[in-house]
């Protein structure tokens, strides 16, 4: 008999324990929501540079908040954002007897990139992440293809390509300060695959990312 109302008792416990819980997260949830129809502002950046055979590229990446009310979409809140990018590269190589060298710059500013932010329901951690699939820029990276033959430069050609968002560095970890909410924070990895343009195989890159938004 005894046995039986412990084994009633533990789940009532439980079930007080997950009720508080849950209260606690809600109210966490409705507090932080109320910011988020703030006016927010700030800036992401990220630095790419890549290196390989012959190879170099690099790359500054930027995110703007200017402020402004949000779009509101269920949890989602969604700030009116920009990107822009701009950086160089080259690439040296050579075949037989003919060289090829390419140099280009990258200048682009887009002024549809929206960010969201939200509060997580499952932990009531406030999230700040792109809104908006990649972003491309026709035109965005220029330069010019110096052939040589034999020592004798031929006619350069130019190059027209497209400008690539680089992935926004979502964040999880808001700094909350009185009645003061911040994503502030940095990271720096290694990065793999193609980045920039003619990028050859074995080249190795590194991103910097750092980042502040306030309310």
């Amino acid at each position: 008999m005894h046995k039986t109302k412990t084994a009633r008792r533990r789940p009532l416990r439980l079930m007080l324990a997950q009720g508080l819980l849950l209260t606690a997260v809600a109210s966490s949830v409705a507090q932080s929501t109320s910011v988020l129809n703030r006016s927010w502002s700030g800036q992401a950046q990220c630095t790419i540079n890549v290196q390989g055979s012959g190879y170099s590229e690099h790359e500054v990446h930027t995110w703007n908040l200017s402020g402004g009310a949000p779009t509101v979409k269920g949890a989602m809140h969604i700030f009116a954002g920009t990107w822009s990018v701009t950086g160089q590269g080259s690439y040296q190589r050579s075949q037989g007897n003919q060289t090829s060298l390419v140099q280009w710059v990258m200048n682009a500013s887009l002024s549809n990139a929206p960010i969201a932010i939200f509060v997580r329901a499952s932990d009531g951690r406030m999230v700040i992440k792109s809104w908006h699939a990649q972003l491309r820029s026709p035109g965005g990276v220029t330069g010019t293809q110096q052939i040589t033959v034999n020592g004798v430069p031929q006619t350069p050609g130019k190059i027209n390509l497209e400008a690539f968002e680089w992935q926004f560095p979502a964040s999880d970890s808001a700094i909350r300060s009185g009645d003061t909410i911040q994503f502030s924070g940095s990271r720096t990895a290694a990065i793999h695959g193609s980045v920039g343009p003619m990028q050859p195989g074995g080249s190795q890159g590194t991103e910097q990312c750092s980042w502040h938004f306030g309310s």
